[in-house]
This record gives C-alpha cells, structure tokens and sequence, in this order.
C-alpha cells in the first residue's frame, strides 16, 4: 500500500492562473485513467438535467469511437431497460419508449446539438431490440 498525494505541486498566480503538476507516484495512474475510461465536459452535463438524458450521455460516450461523428448503440428491449430502468424493473416497450428513449433523446437533442434516429427492431409485431444512432452535430464540418 502506498499512500501519497495527488499533486506534487500547485502554484496560484496572481492573474488567477493555477498550474498543478501531479505527484510522481499520481502521475502514471491518472493518465491510466484518461487512456482507459470516457469523460465529459462539464458543459455537457450542466446542460441535461434529466436522469435518463444523463444515461444516455453515459451511454453515447461509452460507445463512441474517438472523435466519431455517429455513434450507433444496438442492444435487445432487455439490455436498454436494464440500462436505464436498472435490475428488475421493467415497463412495456411502447411505455419505455415515449417515457424514456423519447424523453433522453429529445433532451441530447435539443440541449447538445446531437440527431437521434432510433430504430425499433421487431420478430412479428413484438419489438425485440432497438438501435440508436446519435449524429454529433457539434463535430459536423461546415
């Protein structure tokens, strides 16, 4: 077990500059971190308010390809409640669509430039699964 700090040093300036540099033994692992998980821009999560807005960004960032500009999320009726709903809980397809996909979707919309096309996946007149597309407008080249 090795305890140490953070940050090995963290200087203020006078014009209300901060410059920090990460302890040597912090250094290794915060970049780890960086390589190996996703992150957001506060201004992203400022902006959803909503829980299942804030799953959908979860999930968005967890799928996306590096700087990709369309993410596509595929997964059966069972894996997006789970997803959102958590374990357990389920409600039926059209009801998890207009009070949660449509809900989460029209949020990323409005408040993060993104364009959703979610697509139901049916066997018959059952809905099995659904695949979602999200267009980052914000990385469109004009």
């Amino acid at each position: 077990i090795i305890m140490t700090q953070l940050f090995g040093r963290i200087v203020f300036g006078e014009s209300g500059t901060v410059q920090f540099k990460f302890s040597e033994d912090a250094a290794p692992l915060v970049f780890d971190l960086k390589r190996n998980f996703y992150s957001f821009h506060l201004r992203e999560l400022s902006r959803v308010n909503g829980k299942y807005g804030l799953i959908l960004l979860k999930l968005w960032e967890s799928y996306r390809q590096g700087d990709a500009i369309v993410t596509t999320i595929n997964g059966s009726t069972e894996d997006w409640q789970g997803w959102f709903l958590g374990k357990g809980r389920r409600v039926s397809a059209s009801r998890f669509y207009t009070s949660v996909l449509k809900r989460a979707t029209e949020e990323l919309e409005e408040k993060l430039n993104a364009e959703c096309t979610l697509t139901s996946l049916k066997s018959g007149r059952k809905i099995v699964a659904y695949r979602l597309e999200i267009l980052d407008g914000n990385k469109l080249v004009n």
